[in-house]
């Protein structure tokens, strides 16, 4: 990730929304001496271009504060950080309908990507533990939620944000940015995903016996 003056891409609106100023996917001056002010004030270079570690603090700063689920639906990181991540597809039609029937069901989630490439952070992974997967991996990884209902076409510009999220998240929290081959992982006698080392980035239905996250081509995200 690199935004500078002069680029145009939902990147940068992303980043003018995180800095709480117009958004319209234009890096020009304005934006430019917001990006310096944000990194003199959080302790970094104020180059005014949004490297790694800007946007890294950018996404963590537009997590939603207070969470967007319940209490019960999640719970509180202590120990390691995440160490993997967890793509599904929301089967919805909508980031509110997600919301709602997550929250009905007393689960969560840390991010959703929705069909038009506007990320959503429901959770702050460094701080919560979203109840998304099972097979003894809520506590280790991070949840991302694709929108996509039944046979949906999944969109470039979502794919794209998936991707560029995914490598935000590999390189914010040291996670290996590989998916391992397409396969329903064994669990132990605690029922535990046996998960093969060297990949960090993985289906829902690698850990779970279920079909998420539909077509999504991860392969492509990593």
């Amino acid at each position: 990730m690199l935004l500078k003056q002069g680029d145009r891409s939902t990147a940068v609106f992303r980043a003018q929304d995180a800095l709480g100023i117009k958004a319209d996917g234009v890096f020009g001056p304005q934006t430019k001496a917001a990006v310096e002010a944000y990194q003199r004030a959080h302790g970094l270079a104020d180059d005014g271009i949004i490297g790694p570690a800007t946007w890294a603090a950018l996404t963590g700063a537009v997590a939603t504060d207070p969470p967007a689920f319940p209490p019960s639906n999640y719970g509180i990181r202590t120990g390691a950080p995440p160490s993997l991540i967890v793509v599904h597809h929301s089967e919805t039609r909508s980031a509110a309908d997600t919301k709602r029937i997550l929250t009905g069901r007393g689960l969560s989630t840390h991010y959703e990507v929705d069909r038009d490439g506007v990320v959503h952070c429901y959770l702050d992974p460094v701080k919560f533990v979203a109840w998304h997967c099972g097979g003894g991996v809520n506590h280790r990884s991070i949840g991302i939620d694709v929108t996509h209902y039944g046979s949906q076409e999944f969109p470039a510009v979502q794919v794209a944000e998936v991707r560029q999220l995914v490598a935000d998240l590999c390189a914010r929290f040291g996670i290996a940015r590989a998916c391992p081959p397409d396969t329903l992982y064994p669990r132990d006698s605690h029922n535990r995903a046996q998960l093969p080392a060297g990949f960090g980035v993985f289906r829902h239905r690698n850990i779970a016996n279920t079909a998420c996250p539909a077509g999504f081509p991860l392969e492509d995200c990593v």
